[in-house]
């Protein structure tokens, strides 16, 4: 271990999450040197309070040895501001964290455009659909997905890059190595394989209602922009929010029902001066234009095509037999057709043989009835952002399709 690494802890350690780390380094630009500087330049500088100063003096580089030796053994990587890999997005905020323990390549962050797609945990399943769409279509974009896998938006916004192949990084409120949120556990491994999972708390640091809105400045200072979505009045997203605005960074909002309490801090993040967003391609557009030396137009191109339910098939896939199924339309009599029967017809539907067990589990839940996506999980016994993921494999599919009433049904 960089023993440097070992200062940057100490510092930490004694300041704590959410410090203006920008004015402390400003005059103590190394932490090593700022040990060895003392108590009486720690006063005089004029940037420490009196209780920082009390937990520098208490604290030691020595005492984070334990903390870099537990890291070294479970593959979980610090990273410093003076590391080649810190993001340069999260280095300019004023109280950027001065250490960051990653599982899985932080590269993915640092060299891709990043947005923050954050929301309710109480997700409605139109909401949970935005959140997958969205993050599926700036994934195909090659934009790296931010988020703080938790339940709801979060994790159908990190299922939406996962299910597109992109890079997504979760941004989360406790340190590594305790039993948080198990039932997001294989999402978490999903995340660490694809992109990382990040946090600025040692390992064992339990998570709390005071740990998430801290937890928050990263998500928004990871990324350019963060999308809101179905987020209520008192929703912990809208921190998220403001501190985007405060780090000079876009926020946009779907508009939501007026009549829903679930969609009124959103609705009033436009009223706030956030911008309404209507397509998510606007967002791709833009930020292909303004980052063309990171978001390629063929990636934008794979985005378009998503959006507009197509999609290339790889030269795999054309190779394969298409498996077909008959579905029988029963003949009926019509009472308006002076009781003549109607023709018993028989449809061909294509199923392609890659489709997930999900997938093929929510398609084998449809009768001839159209179905609520909340019906579709109780019957099959998934999870919401589940359905979702399966509901839009489908539609690419050509399988289902949405009607009337959100309802979906068998094309």
């Amino acid at each position: 271990m960089d023993s440097k690494k070992l200062y940057w802890l100490w510092l930490q350690g004694a300041l704590g999450p959410g410090a203006r780390t920008d004015e402390i380094t400003a005059v103590f630009p190394s932490p090593e040197k700022m040990y060895l500087a003392g108590e009486i330049e720690w006063k005089l500088s004029g940037v420490l309070t009196k209780k920082q100063i009390e937990k520098l003096s208490a604290y030691s580089p020595k005492q984070a040895q334990g903390i870099a030796e537990l890291c070294n053994n479970n593959g979980w990587q610090i990273i410093t501001p003076d590391d080649a890999t810190y993001p340069r997005n999260l280095r300019n905020i004023r109280n950027f964290p001065l250490a960051l323990f990653v599982q899985g390549d932080i590269s993915k962050v640092c060299n891709n455009v990043c947005v923050a797609v954050v929301g309710t945990r109480k997700a409605s399943f139109q909401g949970s659909h935005l959140a997958h769409r969205y993050a599926a279509a700036l994934s195909h974009a090659g934009i790296c997905v931010v988020s703080g896998a938790a339940l709801g938006i979060d994790s159908a916004a990190h299922n939406g890059s996962l299910s597109a192949d992109g890079p997504t990084a979760a941004v989360l409120g406790c340190g590594f190595g305790v039993n948080y949120l198990m039932e997001n556990r294989h999402l978490r491994d999903d995340i660490s394989k694809s992109g990382a999972l990040i946090t600025e708390f040692p390992p064992g640091t339990p998570a709390s209602p005071k740990t998430f809105p801290v937890r928050n400045r990263i998500i928004s200072g990871l990324s350019e922009a963060t999308i809101v979505i179905e987020a209520g009045i008192k929703s912990g997203s809208l921190i998220t929010a403001n501190f985007a605005m405060e780090q000079g960074r876009d926020v946009f909002a779907p508009p939501g029902d007026v009549f829903n309490s679930s969609y009124a801090g959103a609705n009033r993040l436009i009223k706030d001066g956030a911008r309404p967003l209507f397509s998510i391609f606007d967002v791709i557009e833009e930020y292909a234009l303004r980052f063309s030396d990171k978001i390629r137009s063929e990636d934008v191109e794979k985005a378009l095509q998503y959006l507009g339910g197509k999609r290339e098939l790889s030269q795999e896939e054309k190779g394969r037999p298409i498996k077909t199924v008959v579905r029988q339309i029963n003949p009926q009599t019509d009472s308006e057709n002076h009781g003549e029967p109607k023709f018993e017809v028989a449809k061909l539907i294509s199923i392609p043989t890659d489709l997930s067990d999900k997938a093929k589990t929510v398609y084998d839940s449809f009768g001839e009835a159209p179905l609520f996506a909340d019906e579709i999980a109780k019957n099959t016994g998934l999870a919401p952002w589940e359905v979702i993921s399966a509901l839009t494999e489908l539609e690419l599919a050509d399988l289902v399709c949405l009607c009337a009433g959100k309802r979906y049904k068998k094309i």
